[in-house]
């Protein structure tokens, strides 16, 4: 398998959406690559790809070993992003099996107000990749669509995951709370436990901010070490 040529210019959605190798305009424009004799005996890696919208996370449903859902952490946009790979995945006839992952922005806190603030930059950023180009997915709801295109409108790179950005203050509460798991550890653990039931088996959490106030968000992490951690790994 090392040494077959493996093409520079793969269409892996059908929807020839990525330019050929030659829109670089190289002095010299590869026509595939060899992984050569120093893969040999090197197992193969699981290929983790993470996926917002219908396109990426079809492809993920095609290719992938995992799909990392990056949707926030509502439980009807993570089971309709399962839905998509899973259906990717049935048409093309792929029957490796395929887990699940699921990017949340997460902080163990009482103070609900204060954990939106620490989260601000990461939720921002995170529902912009909803509405990338400006428009959101028609699976989206007319009132969130609203909220992402809003964030789109306002986005300015140099606040990229950054608290209080012009992006983040154009997110409100119920959004906010659906999107992200904010509040005390049994409320954590059973958000997380909502997607836990739809398939997800491995999280990546995006954690509250430290730009303001440091130690609020250091005790956060502490609790989410201590008391989220261990109940959800159970």
């Amino acid at each position: 398998m090392q040494e077959e040529p493996q093409p520079f210019n793969l269409d892996l959605d059908g929807g020839n959406h990525f330019p050929p190798v030659k829109s670089l305009s190289l002095a010299q424009e590869p026509e595939a690559a060899i992984m050569g004799l120093y893969m040999q005996g090197i197992d193969s890696v699981p290929l983790d790809m993470v996926g917002t919208g219908p396109k990426v996370l079809a492809i993920a449903g095609r290719h992938a070993d995992r799909v990392s859902t990056a949707v926030g952490a509502d439980p009807e946009r993570v089971a309709w992003a399962i839905c998509v790979a899973k259906e990717a995945r049935e048409a093309a006839g792929v029957d490796r099996p395929m887990k699940f992952g699921s990017w949340v922005p997460l902080v163990v806190t009482d103070d609900i107000a204060e954990g939106r603030r620490m989260l601000s930059g990461s939720v921002a950023s995170m529902a912009r990749f909803t509405a990338m180009h400006g428009k959101a997915p028609d699976a989206v709801g007319d009132n969130d669509r609203k909220v992402y295109e809003r964030v789109h409108d306002a986005y300015q790179m140099q606040g990229h995951f950054r608290e209080g950005s012009p992006q983040s203050k154009e997110v409100p509460d119920e959004f906010f709370d659906r999107f992200a798991v904010i509040g005390p550890a049994d409320y954590c653990i059973d958000r997380l436990g909502q997607l836990a039931e739809l398939g997800v088996d491995r999280f990546v959490i995006s954690s509250p901010s430290a730009e303001t106030t440091p130690e609020m968000a250091a005790e956060a992490n502490q609790r989410f070490v201590e008391d989220v951690m261990p109940a959800v790994k159970g």
